[in-house]
């Protein structure tokens, strides 16, 4: 048996526990490795924050960012006290363009950890970044042509953030939370334009065409 209490003979070999040989494993550069042992801990201590921490670590290096979300968010259901939950759930919600989100989790984060300036510096930039939106909705001066251009110019750094990412699905789920900002800003017509992007990422996700035929 090995010292992990996950069956795996070179951990053992290595005198290695499951938590640390996957940290040994993403520093290797082989965060796969590290999933599979990690999902197999999780599955013997699945109240465990630590290991959902951990599992979110080794996601991002191998660029599943919704995953990654997913487990950080678990971690700071489990800690709340724990401020890397709320930090690893913030920044899957920024690398997936929900700012909205992250600027909400990073505030959360705050109430639970005063004292935490990691979080409260990632909420203050998170915060920077809704600005940017809210800004470019109630722009007066200029008119459409300058809210339009104003959109095009928050829109783009993150549409190249998009393009960026692995995975189909995290490049829809990301398409879609721009496409929320827009409509939260009254842009339905870039709004539909996102939309019909994030079908194409998605197109089995029946909740993204229901999102694009509600936009319409």
């Amino acid at each position: 048996t090995s010292s992990g209490g996950n069956g795996n003979g070179r951990e053992s070999a290595l005198g290695l526990g499951g938590v640390e040989y996957a940290r040994e494993a993403v520093r290797l550069g082989r965060p796969e490795t590290a999933v599979r042992i990690l999902d197999r801990e999780i599955g013997g201590a699945s109240t465990d924050a630590r290991l959902y921490l951990e599992r979110c670590n080794a996601l991002v290096s191998l660029g599943e960012h919704g995953r990654a979300l997913e487990d950080a968010h678990t971690a700071s259901y489990l800690a709340p006290k724990t401020p890397q939950g709320f930090l690893h759930k913030g920044n899957a919600q920024i690398a997936l363009c929900d700012h909205d989100g992250a600027m909400a989790t990073f505030q959360l984060g705050c109430v639970a950890n005063p004292s935490d300036k990691e979080l409260r510096e990632a909420w203050f930039s998170a915060k920077e970044m809704c600005r940017t939106w809210r800004r470019a909705g109630k722009m007066a001066l200029g008119g459409e042509r300058a809210r339009i251009q104003a959109f095009e110019a928050a829109r783009e750094p993150c549409l190249s953030q998009v393009s960026g990412l692995a995975r189909a699905e995290d490049r829809a789920a990301a398409l879609k939370n721009l496409a929320r900002v827009h409509v939260k800003w009254g842009r339905h017509t870039e709004a539909r334009t996102l939309l019909d992007a994030a079908v194409r990422e998605a197109p089995a996700d029946m909740h993204l065409r229901y999102a694009r035929a509600e936009a319409n």
